[in-house]
C-alpha cells in the first residue's frame, strides 16, 4: 500500500502506524524485518511535519538512518521506511509497500479449540491438518497483510483532482457549472494542492478559485495543515488582558515577551517566530528581521515551514523564551472573513502583495500561484474540483503454511471465499473479482525451494 492507505488500514484495524521511541523498539522492529527476509517497509513517520503518525514527537536518538539518509530525491521522498537492521530511510509516498502497524500487545497467546470425530484411531497428521485448517481461519487475513504489496482500492483516501476550465465567467456562473458539472469551484488545503493546480494557462487577469468574503471573521493558524492538529489545539490562545480589541485591520497577532497574544495592524513591522519542522534541535526559530505579518509569512514558507503555531501551553512557554525582554514577535494566528464555496474549513492563503485589498470580494489566482481579490462580477477562467478515488488493480502474494494441498480445487475455492469474507468485514464493499493467478498446470502455490533448500534434515534418515 502507499503510506497514506497503509496509515489508514493501520488506524482502521489496529492502534496506528509503528512508531519507534527507544532503542528497544528499533531493535524488535529490526528483528521483524529480519523476520520477513529483510523488506522494507512503511513505518509511521513522516517528513512534512516531522512528526510520527500519532502525533508524537520524535526522539531523534532512537532513529537510525541509512548511510546518506535522508536526501529527499527531487524533493519528492516524504515518508519513511525501515529496512535492514531497522536502519530507515525516506522515499517517495506512493510507493506500494509493506507496513507495519501498532497494537497495544507485542505478543498474545491463542487458544484454538478443534472438534475431531472418529470412529477409529485418530492419525497425529490428521489432527495436525484440522488444526492447521482451524489456524488458517483465523490467520489468512493477518498473511494477507505482512505479504501482500499494492494499493487497495477500498483505502484509497478521496483526492481533489482540479479541472481548468477556459470559459471566460462571473464568479456565480462558475460556481454553477462547477456544482453542476464536478463538486465546487477549487478548494485548496495545503501546498500539496497548491502545487497541483495547473496555472501555466492561467492568463493575466487570473482565474477563479472558491474563497470569497464573508462578513463572519474567524481566527486561523496560517499552518493549515489539519494533521498537525491534535483534537483542540486549533483552538488554543493566550490572549492577554483586554485583547483581542476591536480595533480597525487589527487581524494579525504578536506574541509578546510575557508569552501573551495581542493583535495587531499586519501591516505593523515586527520581529517573528518561524516554524521548521526539518530542524530536528530547534524547530521554533526567532528571526531578529523586521516584516509585516505577510512579509514574515513569505519568510517563512521559504526558509523553513510557516509562521509558528502555538498549540498547548508547552509550547507557548518554548516561544516565549526566544523573544527578548520587552520585544514583541509575530506567531502564526490571523483573523479574516474569507470562506470557501464548499464550506470547508481550510485556513490555507496564498495571498499576493498586498493583498487581500478592498477592490473585491471574490478571489482569483494568477500564474505564479499568488491570490488576489477581484469584483465577482469580473468575467474569468476558473478551476473545479472533484474529489475522486481511482480503482486500481490489486495483487496480493499469499503465503501458508499447510499440510493439506492447498492446489486442490475445492481448497483454493475455500481459500478465495476466505479472502472476500475477511475483505467485506473489513468494510471493503466495492471489490468487482476475485481470481487466482495460475499456473499452466492450474496450480497457484508453490513450494517455498529457499527454505527447501536451507533444511539441513531434507533428505536424511
Amino acid at each position: 500500500m502507499t503510506w497514506r492507505d497503509a496509515q489508514l488500514y493501520c488506524r482502521t484495524n489496529y492502534i496506528d502506524m509503528a512508531t519507534i521511541t527507544e532503542d528497544a523498539e528499533n531493535k524488535a522492529l529490526a528483528d521483524i524485518i529480519t523476520e520477513h527476509r529483510g523488506l522494507d517497509a512503511w513505518i509511521g513517520l513522516s517528513k512534512n511535519l516531522w512528526l510520527w503518525s500519532d502525533q508524537t514527537k520524535v526522539s531523534w536518538s532512537s532513529v537510525r538512518w541509512q548511510t546518506g539518509q535522508p536526501d529527499n530525491t527531487d524533493g519528492q521522498e516524504e515518508c519513511v521506511c525501515a529496512g535492514t537492521e531497522g536502519e530507515m530511510a525516506d522515499v517517495s509516498c506512493s510507493t506500494p509497500r509493506f507496513f507495519y502497524c501498532k497494537t497495544p500487545e507485542v505478543r498474545k497467546m491463542k487458544l484454538v479449540r478443534v472438534a475431531v470425530k472418529s470412529a477409529g484411531y485418530l492419525k497425529e497428521s490428521a489432527v495436525m491438518a484440522a488444526v492447521e485448517t482451524k489456524i488458517m481461519e483465523h490467520k489468512l487475513f493477518t498473511l494477507l497483510v505482512l505479504i501482500g504489496c499494492s494499493t487497495s482500492p477500498a483505502y484509497q483516501q478521496p483526492e481533489n483532482v482540479y479541472y481548468f476550465v477556459s470559459e471566460a465567467k462571473s464568479f456565480s456562473e462558475a460556481k454553477l457549472y462547477c456544482k453542476e458539472t464536478y463538486t465546487d469551484l477549487a478548494t485548496v488545503t495545503n501546498t500539496d494542492d497548491l502545487r497541483t493546480l495547473q496555472t501555466e494557462r492561467v492568463p493575466y487577469e487570473g482565474a477563479w478559485i472558491g474563497l470569497r468574503e464573508t462578513k463572519a471573521p474567524l481566527w486561523h493558524w496560517a499552518l493549515a495543515d489539519p494533521r498537525f492538529y491534535r483534537d483542540t489545539e486549533t483552538q488554543y490562545r493566550n490572549w492577554a488582558a483586554l485583547e483581542p480589541d476591536s480595533g480597525l485591520n487589527q487581524d494579525c497577532v504578536i506574541m509578546t515577551y510575557r508569552g501573551e497574544f495581542e493583535n495587531t495592524n499586519c501591516l505593523d513591522i515586527f520581529h517573528f517566530i518561524c516554524y521548521d519542522a526539518a530542524d530536528i534541535e530547534q524547530q521554533y526559530v526567532y528571526i531578529s528581521l523586521l516584516f509585516t505579518w505577510r512579509g514574515a509569512q513569505s519568510y517563512c514558507r521559504q526558509f523553513h515551514t510557516d509562521l509558528a503555531s502555538v498549540r498547548n501551553p508547552d509550547e507557548n512557554l518554548q516561544i516565549k523564551w526566544l523573544i527578548p525582554k520587552l520585544g514583541f514577535a509575530y506567531i502564526g494566528l490571523f483573523q479574516d472573513s474569507f470562506s470557501w464555496t464548499d464550506r470547508s474549513e481550510s485556513a490555507f492563503r496564498n495571498w499576493d502583495l498586498f493583498q487581500p485589498d478592498l477592490f473585491g470580494e471574490c478571489v482569483a489566482i494568477q500564474e505564479d500561484k499568488y491570490w488576489k481579490t477581484e469584483l465577482c462580477g469580473k468575467l474569468k477562467p476558473f478551476f473545479c474540483y472533484r474529489s475522486e478515488v481511482v480503482m486500481k488493480r490489486q495483487i496480493l502474494r499469499l503465503e501458508v503454511k499447510s499440510a493439506l494441498n492447498v492446489n486442490d480445487p475445492d481448497m483454493k475455492t475455500a481459500i478465495l471465499a476466505e479472502i472476500q469474507q475477511r475483505l467485506q468485514t473489513l468494510g471493503v464493499r466495492n471489490i468487482t473479482a476475485l481470481e487466482w493467478r495460475e499456473t499452466v498446470d492450474g496450480s497457484v502455490f508453490q513450494k517455498n525451494r529457499s527454505r527447501t533448500a536451507a533444511d539441513p534434515m531434507k533428505g536424511k534418515r
